[in-house]
């Protein structure tokens, strides 16, 4: 093998152990199970979650401002947005978030990222 050839074998091998970015909205579906997570977890360990609130600007932010993504949903570096990444992904948010039912609806985090994510939606069509 000449080093050409090991070259673009080694190329290639860095490549592929690269992960491939998540579509939008399946990310922004991840990111509202981390919130729906969080909601449960405060509540039956007896915290307000409303105290935990403090990153939804990150994962919810105002249009068109691109999310900041926990480390632990998606740990790795996120594609430069546009319009239609930002309206996928809060889509996916908002969509997720509005499927919870009973208490967790009414929890100030899930509430208040849901408002927050359509918020930034209905900004994205003006």
């Amino acid at each position: 093998m000449t080093s050409t050839e090991a070259s673009a074998l080694d190329q290639h091998l860095d490549d592929s152990n690269q992960p491939h970015p998540l579509p939008p909205k399946l990310l922004g579906e991840l990111v509202a199970r981390e919130v729906l997570r969080v909601s449960w977890m405060a509540r039956k360990l007896g915290v307000e979650d409303d105290a935990l609130q403090s990153w939804d600007d990150d994962i919810c932010p105002p249009w068109p401002q691109a999310p900041v993504v926990p480390r632990h949903v998606w740990g790795f570096v996120l594609p430069e947005p546009d319009d239609d990444w930002l309206r996928a992904y809060h889509l996916g948010l908002s969509l997720t978030l509005a499927q919870a039912d009973g208490w967790q609806r009414n929890a100030p985090i899930v509430r208040n990222a849901f408002e927050k994510s359509t918020t930034a939606l209905g900004a994205s069509m003006r």
